[in-house]
């Protein structure tokens, strides 16, 4: 029976009205926006143009195919009404349901309890079966409600919903809520916001799935207490307490492997209160925990991608193979390289809608064509690549990892504007992720010579990380070398010990023969002719795929066409 538009309206004004949507001023406006196209009969011209030029305030001239913002704020949008409908609106009599891949949203009578055939049935129904579906995004004024409705929920049920977000991709880590060992009741509200600020920010990183504790029917006694106790269905889990003296405040958290019982990490963090700063250094707190273990160089990504290089299974689960990538990424070996894109091709033919997945096969591909890795005939490798990136992108748009392609690709087809746009929305919806930074900034410098911008970016992702991957000391290196500084560049480079990488290696050979060093400078070469690099012809070619920009290509390749001659001449 088709939903009368009086019913659809107070649908709209219930959602609007929710703890999930209180501090989410363009979900509602996009919302309100779309609904009232529909029920006015005006919901074929619900595009993405639309939105962006009415809603958002972009300008005439609005590309979507260039600005994601509106791909971005629908998959916001989407996140607040799962949020809702898995908590305060569970008993709305009609949904609003926003499809991926459409802007039009759709209107459905939610079955009554009596017609539900089971509640997994029931939630992918409502197109809840989502990655967002519990990542508690949730803000301090959500807290209470949803802290109720979990209580009041049927276990049954909420055990079905827990059980659907664990078949989502990657390790499942339990946020356990801080427990307040203080005691008094002033500081539950601050537990409460570490609790909520901690599963935010630990969610920012795609490649984890994120359940917060008390939505687990086991998680009844928890905090300090619980530790040992409860055998929530997940990987790891993060449990934390607090106690507060007068103005001072201790934070300890720790991380536990859910299947040893062991813990893997744990720190300590200090402060002193003020009225003032309070929700800063709640915030802070959190951060600080979540850099120490979700990102991908993180405790929980290490372990991960050491299990992942253990296992020599023909088939791994999709993220296992995106784990791989990390791995591969530590050497860039053309024999890894195989492998690696074997495992995520299976994959992607398996699961073809992990963005992770996606975003990591395009990158291999890409090296196909950009270091010459087990080429194959019958397509472009960069078109290929691109076409991977944008399905990733699709699928999720708030995935670092798909804008890091996306952006990548865009330098290899000479779009810069897309590649800025691209990046700085990244950035913007994740500050924190090191490999991120590191990477736009990189891309910033070697490719448009933005060094002031491309450096601050790969100082701040080491702050942020204080063992970065390997790739990234490439920046830094070649800045030293464009600053004449070539002990500081081959210090960088032997500190990042990639002997594989054509582009430490073509470095290394230019920086030896700036400091006269033969021995070095032989070496580097004997390297890259390993690489099938043996002349300056091949190399010249090499250093045309990398990209950089044209002061730097040229000083970078008379140096190695050099240094080939002056070891010809020596033999």
């Amino acid at each position: 029976m088709p939903v009368q538009r009086a019913d659809i309206e107070e649908e709209l004004a219930r959602v609007l009205s929710g703890a999930a949507f209180a501090n989410a001023e363009r979900a509602r406006s996009i919302l309100e926006y779309v609904v009232n196209r529909e029920v006015s009969g005006d919901g074929a011209r619900i595009k993405a143009y639309a939105i962006a030029t009415d809603v958002l305030g972009r300008s005439d001239d609005f590309d979507p195919a260039s600005d994601s913002i509106v791909r971005v704020e629908v998959a916001r949008l989407r996140q607040a009404l799962d949020l809702y409908y898995a908590t305060e609106g569970t008993d709305d009599p009609v949904r609003i349901v926003l499809e991926r891949g459409s802007y039009r949203p759709a209107f459905v009578v939610a079955e009554k309890p009596a017609d539900r055939a089971s509640p997994r049935d029931r939630l992918i129904s409502a197109d809840l079966a989502s990655p967002y579906l519990l990542l508690v995004l949730l803000t301090a004024s959500a807290i209470a409600g949803f802290a109720a409705h979990w209580a009041l929920y049927p276990a049954r049920e909420r055990l079905a919903e827990v059980e659907l977000a664990l078949e989502m991709h990657g390790p499942r880590i339990i946020a356990m809520p801080f427990a307040n060992i203080t005691g008094a009741p002033e500081d539950d509200v601050l537990a409460a916001g570490l609790t909520v600020d901690t599963i935010a920010e630990v969610a920012r990183f795609r490649w984890l799935v994120v359940v917060a504790g008390s939505a687990l029917p086991s998680a009844g006694n928890s905090g300090a207490g619980a530790i040992g106790k409860t055998s929530p269905p997940g990987d790891y889990r993060i449990v934390g307490q607090l106690r507060r003296s007068s103005d001072k405040l201790a934070v300890s958290a720790q991380l536990e492997d859910v299947r040893s019982r062991t813990v893997i990490w744990a720190d300590t963090f200090n402060a002193t209160l003020s009225a003032t700063d309070l929700i800063h250094i709640q915030r802070e707190i959190a951060r600080a925990i979540a850099l120490a273990v979700a990102p991908p160089g993180g405790i929980i990504g290490r372990l991960e991608q050491e299990r992942s290089r253990r296992d020599t299974t023909a088939s791994l689960a999709a993220y296992q193979c995106v784990m791989r990538t990390y791995v591969y990424w530590r050497s860039f070996s053309a024999a890894e390289h195989a492998k690696l894109r074997d495992c995520l091709e299976r994959a992607f033919e398996a699961d073809p809608d992990y963005a992770e997945g996606l975003a990591a096969l395009a990158f291999v591909t890409l090296d196909e064509y950009r270091y010459q890795y087990n080429q194959r005939e019958g397509y472009d490798p960069v078109e290929r690549a691109a076409d991977y990136a944008r399905q990733a992108m699709d699928v999720d748009p708030l995935s670092a990892l798909a804008a890091q392609a996306s952006f990548t690709i865009a330098v290899y087809q000479g779009d810069r504007e897309s590649f800025e746009h691209i990046g700085r929305a990244a950035l913007e919806n994740n500050p924190n992720d090191s490999d991120l930074l590191a990477d736009y900034g990189q891309k910033l410098a070697l490719t448009y010579g933005d060094w002031a911008t491309g450096i601050a970016l790969i100082q701040r992702a080491w702050t942020l990380n204080p063992n970065p991957p390997a790739w990234s000391y490439i920046g830094p290196a070649y800045h030293a070398y464009v600053e004449g500084r070539f002990r500081a560049a081959l210090d960088l480079i032997n500190r990042a010990g990639s002997n594989r990488q054509v582009n430490f290696l073509l470095l290394r050979a230019a920086v030896a023969y700036r400091l006269g060093d033969r021995a070095e400078t032989a070496d580097a070469l004997a390297k890259l002719k390993q690489e099938g690099l043996g002349s300056a012809s091949a190399t010249d070619v090499a250093i045309a795929r990398l990209l950089l920009y044209p002061d730097l290509h040229e000083e970078l390749e008379r140096d190695v066409e050099a240094a080939f001659k002056r070891d010809s001449e020596a033999s």
